[in-house]
């Protein structure tokens, strides 16, 4: 007799972001807008996380929600702020450090070749 394995039914739910990663992204924006080091595990602690959570901050960063939230953040507003820096208006090593933490979180964060000549073709229609 042949048994029929019964699939696991997935449940589907409405998965959004939490008030804390609201807080998450916030704190990250004004750091780099104020040209300071993003320092992910000093940002989950002061938004609420537990030292074992903030030990290992991609249990929070990689989460869903907190991917939804992130995909909202736009990309122009970092661009700008390192074209600022890449032309000479500012000298803020902190402030790109930022941007590329920012950028990696976003997977934007150039791997590639084909990704590089993208974020330059971007670059270029900022700076125009």
């Amino acid at each position: 007799m042949v048994q029929i394995k019964k699939k696991a039914i997935k449940k589907r739910y409405n998965i959004s972001p939490k008030p804390e990663h609201k807080k998450i992204i916030k704190i990250m924006s004004d750091n780099i807008r104020k040209g300071q080091r993003i320092n992910k595990k000093k940002i989950l602690q002061k938004v609420g996380y537990s030292e074992s959570i903030a030990e290992t901050p991609s249990k929070v960063l990689q989460t869903q929600g907190f991917q939804l939230l992130l995909a909202k953040v736009s990309d122009g507003a970092i661009l700008k702020r390192l074209l600022t820096i890449v032309t000479g208006e500012s000298k803020d090593a902190d402030a790109i450090n930022a941007s590329r933490e920012l950028l990696k979180l976003k997977d934007r964060y150039p791997a590639g070749k084909l990704k590089i000549q993208g974020y330059n073709d971007e670059l270029n229609e900022i700076y125009e």
